[in-house]
């Protein structure tokens, strides 16, 4: 997860990298417009200085999220266990692909054969172990025993290898029951001590089912949430181009001022700042759902 996640943050910071330099071509554009519109004496050389800060803002702006791809990229080998200078290209991309997941189906595997889930099976396993083992203080032990021996100063010949053999052969089995009258109540505790550990296993196995299930249907409900996010990101984007659009065709014909044009182009950043913000939500979401059922 950890690792997908620092995927994530590289190729997030890339996207916004990328939306910054955007910003910066746009507002050239924009400089040149209004030192044209100025230069014709169509608009004010506060239109022009407002547009030159702008730029300004939005290069300095650059700088940072440059600044910003290069730590992600280094963190991202630090997971890897690379060298944090090692030249990175991630093979994916910050996308929308859909869920094809059932939440019931999904809790229900994972309470089958999640490792968290395993580990507390196996743990109330050994409890009931270490009560047998205590409460076999209360029963005998038995034993049995069986020896056979033969011995000569020399082989049985063959023809009568069964007659000699049985001359100077010898055995005996015996069995052996002992068992402890009194042992200061060790036993009694022992039990007692045992009973509880099972008790407290039994209990810590059904507490990391309810965690389980907690933490799937959360991962779950995130996935949902950001996805919601994404098509309302996506609508915002449209309309803020189109804004943008108008915007730019009516400060042309003067019809709109700098300070309009540079709000629009803010918003238009901001919108495709927050589309790169959403996808990033939701591929880091599914990740935290696959590692919540085990997946």
């Amino acid at each position: 997860l950890n690792v997908k996640q620092g995927c994530y943050d590289l190729l997030k910071t890339q996207a916004l990298y990328d939306v910054q330099i955007d910003a910066v071509g746009k507002s050239i554009e924009q400089l040149k417009m209004a030192k044209a519109r100025y230069d014709l004496g169509a608009a004010s050389l506060s239109d022009y200085l407002k547009a030159k800060v702008q730029l300004g803002n939005d290069s300095l702006s650059l700088i940072t999220y440059q600044n910003n791809v290069k730590i992600a990229e280094a963190t991202l080998n630090s997971l890897l266990g690379l060298n944090v200078n090692t030249p990175l290209e991630v093979d994916a991309r910050l996308e929308y692909k859909k869920l094809e997941a059932d939440l019931e189906e999904e809790t229900r595997k994972a309470l089958e054969k999640h490792p968290q889930i395993d580990k507390a099976i196996q743990e109330e396993n050994q409890a009931h172990s270490s009560l047998t083992i205590a409460r076999s203080g209360n029963f005998p032990d038995i034993s049995f025993q069986g020896n056979y021996s033969w011995s000569d100063i020399k082989l049985p010949k063959i023809k009568n290898f069964r007659r000699d053999w049985d001359l100077y052969d010898s055995w005996d089995i015996g069995i052996r029951v002992s068992m402890n009258i009194f042992d200061g109540f060790l036993t009694t505790s022992k039990v007692r001590s045992a009973k509880a550990q099972l008790s407290l296993t039994k209990e810590s196995l059904e507490q990391s089912k309810r965690d389980l299930e907690l933490e799937i249907k959360k991962a779950y409900l995130l996935v949902k949430g950001a996805e919601q996010k994404i098509q309302l990101t996506e609508d915002a984007l449209k309309s803020a181009e189109e804004d943008l659009k108008l915007t730019q065709e009516k400060y042309n014909l003067g019809a709109a001022s700098i300070l309009e044009l540079l709000d629009a182009n803010v918003s238009y950043k901001t919108a495709k700042s927050n589309q790169v913000q959403a996808l990033y939500d939701y591929n880091l979401a599914i990740a935290q759902f696959e590692k919540a059922i085990g997946r």
